[in-house]
């Protein structure tokens, strides 16, 4: 069996990532969304969804209701999307 896949569309990450931060009650500011999209760009849709519960955390811990781009970011030092992963276990 062969299964034809294609990357998703910044439009369409985006989308995704709104209704799943709408239904996990996830307050996103628009510059936090963007900063995800681009990563759902780079790695995958998956690792981008992955990475809303633990900035939602974070967010809380640092007293605010919405997640902004310092949640998100700092993220990107705490979790390795598949391929950063495998090039630290190469090294």
């Amino acid at each position: 069996m062969i299964v034809k896949t294609q990357s998703y569309s910044r439009t369409e990450i985006l989308s995704v990532l709104e209704t799943r931060a709408r239904v996990e009650g996830i307050n996103l500011k628009r510059e936090a969304l963007e900063h995800l999209a681009d990563q759902g760009e780079k790695t995958s849709l998956r690792f981008c969804l992955q990475l809303l519960t633990p900035a939602s955390i974070l967010c809380k811990i640092g007293g605010r209701n919405e997640v902004g781009l310092e949640d998100v970011g700092e993220l990107g030092e705490l979790f390795l999307d598949g391929r950063r992963s495998g090039a630290v276990v190469m090294a």
